[in-house]
């Protein structure tokens, strides 16, 4: 008798099961029209009551699908909390609505060189297939055909600019610099997010702290960070992004001389000099971290710290904080004089 071999993994059974199951409901936040940003999630029915969906979060002005995440067999009362928990609006959508808005996405984005999260990998499968049974629908992306990016002093988001010089091409994108400094006369409730994350007083001791992971800090703050570390490292490159706005200039200011001393390069080779300018541009795209690649390139390079920085960030962004907080460790017991 021939043995069936089942899926063992709930990517496994959601690569090979779920477009068995029928869709149930979709939902999406209700402004996705007005901010062209969209969080969807997509389920199927189980017979024992319980649900598999995915949700998908869409950048319709130009990345395209920034993000998912997926659950098999989910009972069906967690999932309903799940729904409560979130901070946005969301309501009743038909799947050819959300199937549409998600493969529009993604295809405009993959026009000027951003790729889908891999994590669609798996969570595509929870959709139907991109095929002529889909009905189209026609969903407007961009603004009047061109990608759309904000920019801000937290997040300047320039790797993300850079790629859409050499795709689109000057002129062929909308950049708007958005003023994110916080209005102490705003009563938004979640204010108190952003309170502690001022980093233009912070000192070594606080950097050290952060590496430790004593700071609780957003990863908004996290990533400026990564981007102030760049624009150390590489003046030249960041400075036509940055002279013409006040945002930047903000950053260019901050007060960050006990880093700067410990961390010049000048005695870096140029292949060294070319790979770390080559990570921290990965680091910038969450898209594109190889984690293992950088444990191989501290292996090569051991006395070189800002390998160290680049692993730790990949650890960090990848939610392995054990990790995360045994490389800074490390830098710091190697080179406790440059941090």
């Amino acid at each position: 008798m021939k043995k069936i071999k089942l899926p063992t993994t709930p990517e496994g059974a959601i690569k090979s099961r779920a477009r068995n199951l029928p869709l149930g409901n979709c939902y999406i936040n209700s402004d996705w029209k007005e901010s062209k940003l969209a969080t969807i999630f997509v389920t199927r029915k189980h017979i024992n009551g319980n649900i598999t969906f995915a949700c998908y979060e869409v950048d319709l002005n130009c990345l395209g699908l920034k993000d998912s995440f997926y659950q098999f067999n989910y009972p069906k009362y967690s999932f309903i909390e799940l729904l409560e928990q979130q901070d946005i609006e969301l309501v009743p959508a038909d799947y050819k609505l959300v199937h549409n808005i998600i493969f529009s996405a993604i295809c405009f984005a993959e026009e000027y060189g951003f790729k889908p999260h891999k994590s669609f990998i798996i969570s595509k499968y929870i959709l139907e297939d991109d095929d002529d049974f889909i009905d189209y629908e026609d969903i407007e992306c961009g603004m009047d055909g061109k990608p759309v990016i904000f920019s801000s002093s937290s997040e300047p988001n320039l790797a993300i600019i850079k790629k859409l010089e050499e795709t689109a091409g000057n002129g062929n994108f909308i950049v708007y610099y958005v003023n994110d400094e916080k209005d102490e006369s705003d009563d938004d409730d979640f204010d108190h997010l952003f309170e502690d994350d001022d980093i233009n007083s912070w000192g070594t001791d606080d950097y050290i702290d952060f590496f430790k992971g004593k700071k609780e800090i957003s990863l908004i703050t996290t990533k400026t960070i990564v981007d102030n570390f760049y624009r150390i490292r590489y003046p030249a490159e960041t400075v036509e992004y940055s002279e013409n706005t006040p945002q930047c200039k903000e950053i260019d200011s901050l007060e960050l001389v006990d880093y700067q001393e410990g961390g010049n390069t000048d005695n870096l080779s140029e292949n060294e000099n070319k790979i770390l300018s080559q990570c921290m541009k990965e680091i910038m795209d969450d898209n594109n971290i190889d984690v293992k690649k950088y444990e191989s390139i501290v292996e090569k390079y051991p006395e070189n710290m800002y390998f160290y920085y680049i692993l730790y960030m990949a650890y960090y962004i990848e939610n392995n904080t054990d990790k995360a907080l045994e490389t800074i460790e490390k830098a710091i017991t190697k080179f406790p004089n440059d941090l």
